[in-house]
């Protein structure tokens, strides 16, 4: 009787699901955040593996970074094919790029049933692992129906995720009780988990694999340095980064950039979280009297002054915090809740962030606890430390030294994989 009952279920909700999908499909189009190529993927047009494998989900660029120690270990430990799964373009293409020759690397599948089925039928996984939280009841459901375990690593519910999903506890209860277990970033996203329904024997606190994803190529290093060095910083110019930004902090710094390029020796580089706006803001960048120039175009012209420069490849934002002076990071003065500030400051770079850190609150707590970086409440607040910061190469000293200290990390990623481990081994 169950069975009916959770068959008839997700009979409905694949039924809300597809309409849904069908009425919001224009949109995914025209805001760029889907392909005919992708759409054909993420309905099981690809090829089978030719063995059990092991399935990772990563969600977008932040999680396809983050899994790299996982998916490295898992390479060197275990003889099961890889497969990693994205659901947006810039994931799947950074994806190809970083685990080429390593991993199978596909679209995540619209969770339908008879979708579902077919990706379960040609990737014949093992495990599946989800990269911090991804909880999509028909996958879930479908895999314990098989008896192929399903885990979560970096586990992190935000407050507005937690206020949202709170709504609709019954069904969050019924999703969660049917992962076989989750790894928590810290204390706080493990009582979020209970409290939507999660029991506490599935819930281990592992840490934060942030503090193990950051593995810079150096020959990568050496070419950024070699290709934008002289052209970003000319004359002993200092490069500002303002990274992973969203409206309306492009406007922000771009008024702070206007008022502080006249006094100092500074050139701005804006890396937006997402590329699909760099036309909007090359026309605020216009307005503001500069001249935009993307990344990907330059070239050996003469630039000056009046150039404000825009990164629009992907996956290579933390090759210029290896070269910039001082960077801010964005989705914290915009209230979208933060994005890692952990790159910049391993590269020993002074970092500015607002205080919207809810995706990433115990990174912060850590960074101001440690000195190492900047919290900022307003663009007045920005800009004055800003200018401090660019007077005073002493106190960006001061952040580099107390740097040094964050990593000093418990083992995240031998916690993890030993938690994927004994999900193996209850299913062999």
């Amino acid at each position: 009787m169950k069975k009916v009952v959770q068959e008839l279920v997700l009979f409905f909700y694949d039924l809300i699901f597809s309409l849904g999908f069908i009425v919001y499909l224009p949109f995914y189009f025209l805001r760029k955040k889907i392909t005919i190529f992708s759409l054909i993927k993420r309905i099981g047009c690809f090829k089978a593996v030719s063995k059990k494998s092991i399935w990772v989900h990563a969600v977008s660029v932040g999680e396809v970074n983050l899994i790299e120690p996982v998916v490295d270990k898992l390479a060197e430990s275990l003889d099961y094919s890889i497969v990693i799964s994205t659901t947006t373009l810039t994931g799947n293409y950074l994806a190809r790029k970083k685990y080429q020759g390593v991993a199978k690397v596909i679209f995540f599948p619209l969770d339908i049933s008879c979708i579902i089925k077919i990706f379960l039928k040609k990737i014949n996984p093992e495990i599946v692992i989800a990269a911090e939280t991804e909880l999509w009841p028909n996958l879930i459901l479908r895999l314990k129906q098989r008896g192929i375990p399903f885990l979560i690593i970096n586990g992190r519910v935000s407050y507005q995720a937690f206020k949202r999903y709170q709504r609709i506890r019954p069904i969050m209860k019924h999703i969660l009780v049917n992962c076989s277990h989750i790894g928590v970033q810290n204390n706080q996203y493990r009582q979020r988990f209970i409290n939507l329904g999660a029991r506490p024997e599935q819930l281990s606190i592992t840490g934060n694999l942030k503090f193990n994803s950051i593995k810079p190529n150096k020959e990568k290093i050496e070419e950024v340095k070699k290709k934008y060095i002289s052209i970003l910083k000319p004359s002993s110019r200092e490069l500002f980064v303002a990274a992973s930004t969203h409206d309306p902090e492009e406007k922000i710094i771009l008024n702070i950039y206007q008022e502080l390029c006249l006094e100092k020796s500074l050139t701005l580089l804006l890396a937006p979280r997402h590329p699909e706006r760099i036309a909007s803001i090359e026309k605020d960048i216009l307005a503001k009297g500069f001249r935009p120039i993307r990344i990907s175009k330059i070239s050996q012209l003469t630039y000056g002054k009046k150039d404000v420069f825009i990164l629009d490849t992907v996956g290579e934002l933390l090759y210029f915090y290896s070269i910039c002076d001082i960077c801010f990071v964005g989705g914290t003065l915009s209230g979208s809740g933060g994005h890692n500030i952990l790159e910049p400051i391993y590269f020993l770079k002074p970092v500015l962030f607002g205080p919207s850190m809810e995706n990433f609150s115990d990174i912060a707590g850590k960074v101001l606890q440690a000195s190492a970086g900047i919290l900022v409440k307003s663009p007045q607040q920005l800009k004055e430390k800003l200018k401090i910061l660019l007077e005073d190469k002493g106190k960006r000293i001061d952040y580099a030294e107390a740097a040094t200290d964050i990593f000093k990390e418990a083992d995240s990623l031998g916690k993890n994989f030993k938690m994927i481990l004994e999900g193996i081994k209850r299913c062999l």
